[in-house]
């Protein structure tokens, strides 16, 4: 239940869904929007980071997560966000499943009610994660695998893609695994602007130190920090798995 709460406090302060920045967003350059594009896809890219996986062809795993992430000072200073508005941040619902071969499928997505708008957010999400080196309980040695993941943001105005691919590091020991990642998004935005359709895009690259949390059998809480540039994030994620 606190899980839950913390869950609920991190949206509720920090949610993407408000209609004015994305009005103001339509009256800026394509150049001015680059910073935003970024912003945008740090919390897009984020999310879906956990250990690395080591159930089989039966693992399953289903929950909520939440990505977010500080403001950087350019998109800042385009003025699209209300005064004093420090965070961004998504959620959504998220399902992973094991297929053969060693590797793990997860998608995962999300509607969100944009404030004051009859509008909608619409969030999707695909990866695929392979292990490289299974994480194991008795053995010495970390497990490791590479993910590749794309994400999308779709509104009336706006629509953005982000693809990742990520190097992940992880030690499961008895009731926690400490997890480690860097990866490499790109996102592209395109946004029916006041001027025309403008496409603005822009990299960047996240360093992520979590930890997941097995307190309860069957049960999950991943709880991350991420850099990307100048700027923190935290992701959250809880739910079940088998």
């Amino acid at each position: 239940m606190k899980v839950l709460k913390i869950f609920s406090l991190i949206i509720l302060f920090t949610s993407i869904s408000y209609a004015d920045w994305i009005e103001e967003a339509r009256k800026k350059t394509e150049t001015e929007l680059k910073p935003l594009a970024i912003d945008v896809g740090k919390v897009l890219g984020g999310g879906f980071y956990s250990p690395v996986r080591g159930g089989g062809l039966l693992s399953f795993k289903i929950g909520l997560q939440v990505s977010s992430t500080k403001i950087s000072e350019e998109t800042k200073n385009l003025k699209i966000f209300p005064e004093g508005k420090e965070s961004i941040g998504l959620g959504w619902i998220y399902i992973g499943k094991g297929i053969p071969g060693g590797f793990d499928f997860f998608l995962r997505f999300s509607k969100i009610d944009v404030e004051n708008s009859s509008e909608k957010i619409s969030l999707f999400g695909i990866g695929i994660e392979y292990k490289i080196i299974k994480d194991r309980l008795i053995s010495l040695f970390p497990g490791l695998s590479i993910l590749i993941a794309g994400n999308t943001f779709d509104s009336t105005y706006i629509d953005i893609k982000t693809k990742t691919i990520a190097l992940k590091l992880s030690k499961k020991l008895p009731v926690i695994t400490p997890f480690f990642a860097v990866a490499r998004d790109k996102t592209e935005m395109e946004i029916d602007s006041t001027i025309g359709k403008l496409k603005p895009e822009g990299s960047s690259t996240r360093f992520l130190l979590g930890i997941q949390i097995r307190a309860i059998p069957f049960t999950y809480i991943d709880l991350s920090l991420s850099k990307v540039k100048d700027e923190t994030g935290i992701d959250l994620g809880f739910g079940v798995k088998f």
